[in-house]
Order: structure tokens, then sequence, then C-alpha cells
């Protein structure tokens, strides 16, 4: 396997090598693919400059939202994650709307908004259509936020 150090930087190629091949945010497909490696990247605010950019071609657009979402909690805006968090979430289904529940939480929770934080995550755990083998770390995360969030 490789170190954390090796991962980070090729990450880091990756969106230097797209960086270079000037995608026209016209081209969805790459241009999401490059959004999808700067978040992996952790370079958040990059991230999302290119996540706006896409969804004011495409507003309504949940992965965009849920893309915009994950750089705006890397960079601890929490405010502004909720805010998407939450028109994101209305528009999600499946692992995704479990992964946007979890990222929500997690942004009420860094927001000092508790009750909502606790609720959220309360309400996703007390579902009976969820198969949490399938998403056992996040099973743990909204678990983790019920505990903490007392």
């Amino acid at each position: 396997g490789s170190t954390p150090e090796e991962i980070k930087a090729a990450r880091e190629m990756v969106v230097s090598v797209g960086k270079k091949m000037n995608i026209p945010i016209s081209k969805k497909g790459p241009s999401l693919r490059l959004l999808i490696a700067m978040n992996e990247a952790k370079m958040f605010k990059e991230a999302e400059e290119q996540g706006r950019q896409l969804l004011k071609r495409s507003p309504k657009d949940p992965e965009l939202q849920r893309r915009l979402l994950k750089s705006l909690y890397g960079q601890e805006r929490y405010a502004d994650a909720v805010a998407v968090g939450r028109k994101a979430i209305s528009k999600s289904y499946g692992k995704n709307e479990i992964w946007v529940a979890v990222q929500l939480a997690k942004a009420y929770a860094g927001n000092k908004q508790s009750l909502e934080a606790r609720a959220l995550a309360r309400s996703y755990l007390e579902r009976t259509d969820i198969d949490w083998q399938a998403m056992p770390s996040e099973q743990k995360d909204l678990q983790s936020i019920v505990q903490t969030q007392m």
C-alpha cells in the first residue's frame, strides 16, 4: 500500500494534470471528475469554485450540490454547508441520501446546531429501510453525532 503522503501527492498530481488540460466548464463529465479530484486532494477552495461554476449551468443537479457540500464542509464553512446540504438531501436517494444526511448532521454540529444535528442523525438511525451493514461507517458517524451532541 501507499503511504498517506504518496496518496496525497498522487491526488494533487491528478488535479495538476486536470488543470493543465484547460477543461471547459461546458464539458460536464470531465469538469465533474476534476471537481471530485479536487475534493479528494483536499483542495476544497478550488473544488468550491469548480462546483459553483458547474452549478451555474445545472443549478438543481444534486450530484453537484453534494460535491459542493463536501468542499464547504472541508473548509469548515458550516453555515454554507448546512444551506447546500438542505437542498441536496431533498434531491438525493439511496446511499447518496445517507451520505448527505451524515455530512449535513456534521455541518449542523460544526455550526453549533446540536439539536438539529442530533434530530437528523436519530431520524436516519431509526429508519428501517436502510441497510446499515452496507454502510457501517455512515451508521457509526450518525451514532457518534447522537452521542456527542448531548
